[in-house]
């Protein structure tokens, strides 16, 4: 069974922009939507929850899992409403015809 039938959360694939300078220089940053792709979410149940207790938040690692699609790591994920930041993205060596991604990325809840 290929990946292709595991594809069943959808997912945007934002991409930054810098915008015009402000007085002080500083360009605006934007986020655009670059894609909205049928990815496979599978949360990191090793490292799900990790609490910073120091500043409040809960952190929640994951792997998305996607057809080969145009997405580095500056891009970032939107899925269920929430903003995931990439850590890494991995093609893995010796596919097979399904040929596929394997995005690593995390969230910060606010506590």
């Amino acid at each position: 069974m290929g990946i292709g039938s595991r594809l069943r959360h959808t997912i945007t694939i934002e991409r930054k922009t810098l915008g015009a300078q402000n007085e002080y220089g500083v360009a605006a940053e934007t986020w655009t939507a670059l894609a909205t792709v049928k990815a496979w979410y599978q949360p990191d149940m090793r490292k799900e929850g990790v609490e910073d207790t120091s500043g409040g938040t809960l952190r929640e690692d994951g792997t998305f899992y996607m057809l080969d699609t145009d997405i580095g790591q500056a891009d970032r994920i939107v899925y269920n409403g929430e903003t995931y930041r990439i850590t890494d993205v991995h093609d893995p060596a010796g596919r097979r015809s399904d040929r596929h991604l394997e995005v690593r990325a995390s969230i910060t809840r606010v506590v």
